[in-house]
């Protein structure tokens, strides 16, 4: 994928590392901006948030993926729970990260997260087989045998919940 300017690319990334932190065990927190994009200089000086950044396009997306995020960590226990299991990667080489989140209330969710400028394509494997939707794209995938491969798009993620569970 291409992005017009840095910015761009700099949102997609910030995208990446949202999603890693309401899927990651812990409280999310945020620095005041990040909703919208902001990327003004880290400062203890007074440095007013740029609020026009919330009414360009990009920023309402990354309002709206935000959002979206925070309402996936709501709906699902397992994210709120302190129970992960990482899959092994060679993190150094591939630059992917996986993991699976669960309650004790058989809740589910996995996670496949890629932190690298090419698309990574990994297994990932489920408690059980069925439908699974993506909660980030919405894409819905079949899962057979527990296992099931996905290409990860470039500095990308996708956040799997059993159908009927998803956002």
């Amino acid at each position: 994928a291409q992005w017009p300017t840095r910015w761009h690319l700099a949102l997609q990334k910030a995208r990446l590392g949202l999603t890693v932190l309401f899927t990651s065990p812990g409280v999310p927190m945020l620095l005041a901006g990040q909703e919208f994009g902001e990327d003004s200089p880290r400062t203890i000086e007074f440095w007013p948030l740029d609020w026009k950044k919330l009414a360009l396009p990009e920023g309402q997306a990354q309002f709206r993926f935000l959002q979206k995020l925070i309402r996936l960590r709501r709906k699902h226990p397992a994210l709120r729970s302190d129970n992960i299991e990482y899959y092994w990667d060679d993190f150094a080489r591939f630059k992917v990260l996986r993991y699976k989140r669960w309650d004790d209330a058989g809740d589910v969710v996995v996670v496949g997260i890629n932190f690298d400028a090419v698309p990574q394509v990994v297994g990932l494997g489920f408690p059980h087989d069925g439908t699974w939707v993506d909660a980030l794209s919405g894409s819905r995938y079949r899962i057979r045998g527990n296992w099931r491969d996905f290409e990860l798009p470039v500095w990308g993620a996708v956040v799997l919940c059993p159908a009927g569970w998803h956002v």
